[in-house]
């Protein structure tokens, strides 16, 4: 590696003395006294003596033994294990059990016998086997253990995942100036596997991975619980002052996996009140299999508004360690905000590294975090620093020794400021623009030029139009579908991943930046090569998405293009400015859509429109709002009067700001769509007459809110109702506290609303063509 001095000022022969004889005479005392009152059913005891011995070995050690052991006998009976895993070499011994000769070994498994017998000597030299005789063994409590899949997990997981991670990572350390990169993208494992890919879609995407879980299980095994009795007071601390009718929320499992912690809870205290909620990702939810009928399995992504709000009890375990101090600031966010001042608690079950003697399990697992997740285990320090600016105050830290997960009970410091009220002003600017045709590269630069602009003008939201990378599809309406197929195939490789490097960009942009974004993208699905939604992301200012929005039905003609997409986007944000909604285009037409946003509290809505959108070859360059009907007449669709009554409408009945933002139809998207047309000359001149789209603002009555102009240079502000035929940002600056008064007359979620007469339920589960069953891994189809 370039880094071994030729020359030291030790003498070699320091690598032949004993690492510690001064310390080995001590502990060589001590384990005769604990020895001989150690008691088989103490455990306490047992680990005491268990840590002497440890170091006693280290101390007996010599430096050239200590070598040998990390770089040959270590790692060779790692990845010996995994092998006699793979063959089935553990489970034939548990199987039948009693000593076996190699021969037979070789032959039950059909192993080569010289292989099996050195793999199955290097094993009995670690002590993991017992020798009967020569090429004889009997097995051990641990490689008995090796044939449950809680134990064996591991060593597939991490040999076959995990190691070439843990081996690049002095190289990766070298190339980052002796740092970890802030940005969780580019860390120690990304460094290796790729930019784009996270531990998690790398565990689900490669089958060694998928015995992940089990691995999780057995790092748990056995260990003390919170649960328990003497460890955390579960009746005094929660269930004592908990609302005990059976709508009310009790514990919440955030991110619980298939639900082994809530299952043990019902079990341990069947007498809990209220409902048990089980949080995870669909895809996780389909493994779980039989808990307790009490748990209510709930499809929820940690980074997005918490549905169950005002719980007693909101649980983490192992979940913030996988993530950045950034990141986990986000996730707590959704949880504070849905947390009730004076009634919730927060419970994170996690390490607390002490800040000296901490033990070898807390540290080898924060090696871990640091190198596949560029995470941590954090000290009571870093716990604290975490935590309280999200608004949280540690009420006690519960422990059960050494090398065992904490309990820290959280709850709000003060009250969480009402959502309706005491917002920050906004300034919001709206990008009437056109992209760079078909190409998501140049136009997503285009769109992070034009965010930098908008952020020196003090713009807090920025928002792009519909479809605004890599372009809207206009060609589907004057062109026959099989004059299509050279588009339709460049519009499938410009649209872009959600988790692909355009939209990296972005949310490094708003994160630089300190803004929020809402961008319209045609995004390409991963399982399949041409599938296309018609898609809306909001940004937060901390880079993460909060909205992932897919329309739910294209409309017309866009139906040659993109596929439906589903409810998991029919979400507000919820930022420090107020509740932040979006629907796409036509989806402004379906009251259900609005109603789903309006129920949320949405207190800025963002409509997003194509530049154009012709309904038929105009005979007429009048709009139908100008001639009648548009039947009659032959006059086209009117974008300007359409898209503004809609958004009024939204407006009026929401009580909410409303912010239309348009696309502009460049010179390069009519020539490209003309080209090749059957009516080349008919299709250019739609394109050319055909009613344009505008950018506005509107207020929560509905009315238009004139916006202004900043001119680039001298940031003089110029007063402007709309922009439609020439591109620009337009700005108003919003307070959502006036969103208040038109509440008391009409609340259509609330005070003016029969709940119960009316019913409506929206499903956000992200859809997927299949969730496939298999080796203990459950993948995304």
């Amino acid at each position: 590696m370039g880094s071994i001095p030729e020359k030291t000022l030790l003498d070699n022969s320091i690598a032949a003395q004993t690492n510690d004889a001064q310390r080995a005479a001590h502990l060589a005392n001590n384990i005769g006294t604990l020895g001989t009152s150690f008691l088989l059913d103490d455990e306490e005891g047992r680990l005491a003596l268990l840590k002497q011995a440890r170091s006693l070995l280290q101390a007996l050690e010599t430096p050239r033994e200590t070598m040998i052991k990390h770089c040959w006998a270590q790692p060779a009976v790692t990845f010996v294990i995994a092998t006699g895993i793979e063959s089935g070499l553990f489970q034939y011994l548990a199987q039948n059990p009693g000593p076996k000769t190699v021969d037979h070994l070789g032959k039950a498994l059909r192993f080569d016998i010289d292989v099996l017998s050195r793999t199955l000597r290097h094993l009995c030299s670690m002590g993991y086997l017992k020798e009967v005789g020569p090429d004889e063994y009997d097995g051990t409590n641990f490689t008995k253990s090796l044939s449950l899949p809680i134990i064996a997990g591991g060593y597939p997981c991490l040999v076959e995942s995990c190691w070439p991670t843990f081996s690049n990572f002095p190289l990766y350390l070298k190339k980052h100036d002796w740092s970890i990169s802030p940005d969780p993208r580019e860390g120690p494992m990304q460094d290796v596997i790729g930019k784009d890919i996270n531990f998690f879609k790398h565990m689900m995407t490669n089958h060694p991975a998928g015995e992940f879980q089990n691995h999780m299980a057995g790092y748990r095994q056995g260990r003390p619980s919170w649960m328990d009795d003497g460890f955390f007071p579960v009746s005094e601390r929660l269930v004592k002052g908990a609302d005990s009718s059976s709508e009310a929320a009790f514990l919440v499992d955030i991110g619980g996996s298939i639900g082994h912690d809530l299952d043990e809870f019902c079990r341990k205290h069947p007498t809990a009140p209220g409902r048990h909620v089980l949080q995870d990702l669909e895809y996780v939810l389909f493994q779980v299999q039989k808990v307790d009928p009490k748990i209510e399995p709930m499809s929820y992504d940690f980074h997005t508004e918490q549905p169950v709000k005002g719980a007693r009890a909101y649980y983490m375990h192992s979940v913030l360690h996988d993530w950045t101090d950034d990141i986990c600031r986000s996730i707590l966010s959704r949880v504070t905000a849905a947390m009730k001042p004076g009634y919730s608690k927060l419970l994170i079950n996690e390490n607390v590294i002490p800040s000296t003697g901490a033990d070898w399990q807390g540290t080898a697992l924060d090696m871990m975090m640091m190198t596949l997740f560029s995470s941590r285990e954090r000290t009571e320090e870093q716990w604290r620093k975490l935590l309280e600016p999200a608004g949280l105050k540690v009420a006690k830290i519960w422990s059960a020794g050494e090398g065992v997960e904490s309990l820290i009970e959280y709850q709000p410091a003060r009250a969480q400021l009402s959502h309706a009220t005491m917002f920050t002003p906004i300034r919001v600017a709206a990008c009437h623009v056109s992209p760079i045709f078909l190409s998501a590269r140049r136009t997503t630069e285009k769109a992070i030029s034009l965010i930098d602009q908008a952020s020196r003008n003090k713009a807090n939201l920025v928002v792009f139009p519909e479809t605004y990378i890599p372009a809207f599809p206009i060609w589907s309406s004057l062109r026959a579908p099989f004059e299509n197929h050279d588009l339709f195939k460049s519009m499938v490789q410009e649209s872009v991943h959600i988790d692909g490097e355009e939209v990296d960009a972005l949310r490094s942009t708003a994160k630089k930046l300190n803004v929020l974004l809402s961008v319209g993208i045609s995004e390409k699905a991963r399982y399949s090569s041409a599938t296309l939604f018609n898609t809306n992301v909001i940004i937060g200012t901390d880079g993460e998405i909060l909205v992932h929005h897919r329309k739910l039905m294209p409309t017309f003609f866009e139906k040659l293009t993109w596929a439906p997409g589903d409810g998991y986007g029919l979400r507000v944000a919820e930022t420090r400015f107020g509740k932040i909604g979006n629907l796409i285009c036509g989806e402004n037409t379906n009251p259900l859509a609005r109603y789903a946003l309006m129920a949320q509290g949405e207190q800025i809505h963002i409509s997003t429109w194509p530049a154009i959108w012709p309904t038929r070859v105009p005979k007429s360059k009048e709009t139908s709002s100008r001639v009648g009907s548009s039947v009659a007449k032959g006059a086209n669709y009117d974008n300007v009067a359409a898209n503004r009554t809609r958004a009024a409408a939204h407006c009026f009945e929401a009580k909410s700001f409303g912010v239309l933002c348009s696309g502009v139809l460049g010179e390069d998207a009519i020539e490209s769509v003309s080209s090749g047309a059957s009516q080349e000359d008919v299709v250019s001149q739609a394109l050319r007459d055909s009613p344009r789209g505008a950018t506005m603002f509107l207020d929560s009555t509905g009315a238009l809110l004139p916006g202004f102009t900043i001119e680039e240079g001298t940031l003089r502000e110029t007063p402007s109702e709309f922009l439609q035929h020439e591109e620009g940002i337009l700005y108003a600056d919003l307070d959502v506290g006036d969103c208040v008064e038109g509440k008391q007359y009409h609340d259509v979620v609330g005070g003016y609303q029969r709940l119960d007469v009316f019913d409506l339920k929206v499903d956000r589960r992200r859809r997927e063509p299949a969730l496939f069953r298999g080796d203990n891994l459950i993948q995304k189809g």
